[in-house]
C-alpha cells in the first residue's frame, strides 16, 4: 500500500492513535496531526542499541587506534541521526523493554513508551525430565552478537559434559563466517554441536521442550522472546544478568541468571 493511499485511510477512519513500526514517514504523521491523531512510532530494536552492543558509541581520542576510527564514529554519528529524525514530528516513541528505554534515554535524552511484545505460549509444552535428551539449546540469530562461543567452551572444558552433552543452536543465518567460527571451535574442543538453520516453529517448541536447559549468551538482548519460550516450556533458564534479560527471569524462580541477581 502506497503512504498516499495509507493517508486517505487515516482521513477516513480518523484513529485516536497511530502506530508504525520501525519508522514514520513526515507525510503519515502530517496526516495524523490533519485530523488530530497522535503519531506513535514503535521501534523493536534502536540503533544506539547495535552501537552499543559492538563498543563503538563513545567519543574519538587521539589515542586510539587509528583515524579510521574517527571516520567511523563519524558515520556512527549520522546514522544516529537519521534514525532519530522521524521522532522530530510524532508524538512518542515506544520501546519493548525498560532496557531499551534506559538507552534511548542515555543517547537521546527521552523517555519512551515501553510495551512488552505479547507471547503466545499456548503451544509450549513442558515434557517431563526423564522424556528429554541430554542437550543444550539455544535460540536466536547466528551471529556474533549470540555468543554461542562461550556455551561450546564452557562444555568443552568439561570432561563430563563434553562426553555427555550435546549443544543445539537454531536459528536465522546471520553471519556464515561467524557460524563456521563456532563449528571450527566445537571441533578443537570436540564437542558435538548440532546446527538447523531457519528451523519452524514447530521445531524450534520440539527442541525447547525435549532439552534439559536452555542458555542465552549474548549480554545484552533487547528482550528475550526465546526466553520467555523455554520458560513456557518448563526448561531451565541459564542467562546473562545483563539487558532485558533481567526484566523476564527471576534469579532462582524462572531461570538462572549470571551473576545472580541482588533482589
Amino acid at each position: 500500500m502506497t503512504m498516499h493511499r495509507i493517508a486517505e485511510l487515516i482521513s477516513r477512519e480518523k484513529p485516536d492513535v497511530i502506530i508504525a513500526s520501525g519508522s514514520f514517514s513526515k507525510q503519515l504523521a502530517n496526516a495524523a496531526h490533519s485530523i488530530g491523531s497522535k503519531a506513535l512510532v514503535y521501534y523493536h530494536m534502536i540503533t544506539p542499541w547495535y552501537v552499543e552492543i559492538r563498543g563503538f558509541y563513545r567519543r574519538y581520542k587521539m589515542l586510539d587506534l587509528s583515524m579510521l576510527y574517527f571516520g567511523l564514529s563519524i558515520a556512527l554519528d549520522k546514522v544516529l541521526s537519521a534514525d532519530f529524525s522521524p521522532l522530530d514530528y510524532v508524538d512518542g516513541l515506544i520501546v519493548n523493554s525498560r532496557y531499551m528505554a534506559h538507552i534511548a534515554e542515555r543517547y537521546w535524552g527521552i523517555a519512551p513508551f515501553v510495551l512488552q511484545p505479547p507471547i503466545e505460549i499456548k503451544n509450549y509444552v513442558s515434557l517431563p525430565r526423564e522424556n528429554r535428551s541430554s542437550q543444550i539449546v539455544s535460540v536466536g540469530r547466528l551471529d556474533p552478537d549470540k555468543h554461542y562461543e562461550d556455551i561450546i567452551e564452557v562444555v568443552g572444558k568439561s570432561n563430563t559434559l563434553r562426553e555427555n552433552i550435546k549443544i543445539m543452536l537454531l536459528g536465522f543465518m546471520g553471519n556464515l563466517r561467524n557460524l563456521l567460527t563456532i563449528l571450527r571451535l566445537a571441533k578443537s574442543y570436540d564437542v558435538k554441536v548440532v546446527v538447523e538453520t531457519n528451523a519452524s516453529e514447530e521445531r524450534k517448541r520440539e527442541a525447547l521442550s525435549s532439552s534439559m536447559v536452555f542458555i542465552n549468551s549474548s549480554r545484552h538482548e533487547h528482550f528475550g522472546i526465546n526466553v520467555v519460550e523455554a520458560m513456557a516450556s518448563g526448561t531451565p533458564v541459564l542467562a546473562f544478568n545483563k539487558g532485558a534479560i533481567q526484566e523476564v527471569v527471576r534469579h532462582g524462580v524462572t531461570g538462572f541468571l549470571d551473576p545472580p541477581s541482588k533482589n
